[in-house]
């Protein structure tokens, strides 16, 4: 492990040096990746899954892949494209190194460039770098997507800096950049809302009940996979808890049988045919589709939707 105060902007970094290293540092804090889990917008954490994974209870689910590799093999480019586009001097540290907040040391940050100088700036700034597909175009139509803002203006309270500049390759084909400025009045509630998350993690408490929506299902499935025999007393609004999973239960089974009802009308009326066109001048179509079979015996199935497009 290696402390660097010279290349960096006035912030000291801290060199891991491997993966396996930085790993293991990210998890005695919140990174700015996670933050975003603490306002509940993050693609890939919830809070419970934040907690579980900083607790040790679940093991660190990153991104792998393909995906991560075309990522890892992008960024220098699209950093490159940066720098050209606006005439920017950019520094790139260690892959590995993590910057850590001056007075609250569980919250950290690896910058994935600092901005040296740019045209209209006489101050130095963060560059995130992101690679996105063309799925997710719309989410950039109005600037970096609210969790990608949450990451920098971590990365701004990490590093003290009053800007961050945002480079996206979208779809493979499309540049654009950002440039976000320091928001001393999120960055408190930043800092508030990840230092009581931390007491949760040091506690080993859970986030309370209201904080947990039903994104964290999957987090609970995997965390309490077995029950043990016990019994526990539930809280007097567990009650109202039941109530709406009945009635959730309920309203499904009816909308479920709804829409077999009306399935099977149309199913009849179009019989053997492929398409079928409503009077409006959309077309839907039932084609069959074959199920390959491995463990149990090759099956077809036909799949009834609307085509796009009107008639033919």
């Amino acid at each position: 492990m290696n402390t660097n105060t010279n290349a960096a902007p006035d912030i000291q970094l801290t060199d891991y040096q491997t993966r396996e290293q930085w790993l293991a540092a990210r998890q005695k804090g919140i990174g700015a990746s996670d933050s975003a889990a603490l306002f509940g917008v993050s693609p890939w954490h919830t809070k419970l899954s934040l907690w579980a994974e900083k607790t040790g209870r679940l093991p660190h689910e990153g991104s792998d892949g393909e995906w991560l590799d075309w990522g890892n093999l992008l960024e220098p480019l699209i950093a490159d494209r940066y720098a050209a586009v606006t005439g920017s001097k950019i520094w790139q540290g260690s892959p590995f190194c993590i910057a850590q907040h001056p007075t609250i040391p569980i919250l950290l940050a690896t910058p994935d460039r600092m901005v040296i100088s740019t045209p209209g700036r006489a101050t130095r700034g963060t560059l995130q770098i992101k690679n996105a597909g063309s799925y997710k175009a719309h989410d950039w139509h109005e600037g970096p997507p609210t969790a990608v803002q949450i990451q920098v203006q971590h990365e701004m309270a990490v590093t003290g800096l009053e800007w961050a500049a945002v480079a996206v390759l979208i779809g493979g084909n499309k540049f654009q950049h950002f440039e976000i400025e320091r928001s001393p009045v999120f960055i408190a509630e930043l800092e508030e809302q990840a230092q009581a998350f931390w007491a949760m993690v040091e506690r080993r408490e859970p986030p309370p009940a209201e904080e947990i929506g039903a994104r964290a299902l999957d987090t609970l499935k995997r965390l309490h996979p077995a029950d043990d025999g016990s019994t526990v007393e539930l809280s007097p609004e567990a009650l109202d808890w039941w109530a709406e999973v009945e009635a959730a239960r309920k309203a499904e089974s009816a909308a479920k049988k709804l829409k077999d009802e009306f399935d099977a009308k149309l199913r009849a009326a179009i019989g053997p045919a492929t398409f079928a066109l409503l009077p409006d001048g959309r077309r839907l179509s039932l084609k069959t589709t074959a199920r390959d079979g491995y463990v149990a015996e090759p099956t077809t199935y036909r799949t009834l939707r609307i085509e796009k497009g009107k008639r033919p």
